[in-house]
């Protein structure tokens, strides 16, 4: 099993939620992530993770970092718009602070 990790974007993580509403976010994103990878026409393209593997805030655990798209569409971007995740910069150092979800 292999697990890639989107780039680019802050997805509410049911392990890591500080409260009920965090977890009931985190649960309704991955529903909808679900809903979006059943989709017949997906890319995916691996990437270099865009900071150190345990910087400060990075949320890049896994060795695997990748873009998906679906239809030509970047799903981070579309999460984001739809309100489930928030974007996520990092650098090579860190990445941005993440207020909190709750």
């Amino acid at each position: 099993k292999r697990v890639l990790q989107l780039i680019g974007i802050d997805l509410p993580n049911i392990r890591e939620a500080q409260c009920e509403g965090e977890i009931a976010q985190a649960k309704r994103a991955r529903l909808r992530l679900e809903e979006l990878l059943l989709k017949t026409s997906i890319g995916i393209d691996e990437v270099e993770c865009p900071c150190q593997r345990r910087a400060k805030g990075c949320r890049y655990y896994e060795p695997i970092c990748g873009r998906v798209t679906i239809g030509g569409e970047d799903v981070a971007a579309l999460l984001i718009r739809e309100g489930y995740a928030r974007p996520l910069l990092c650098g090579s150092g860190a990445c941005t602070p993440k207020p909190s979800r709750c």
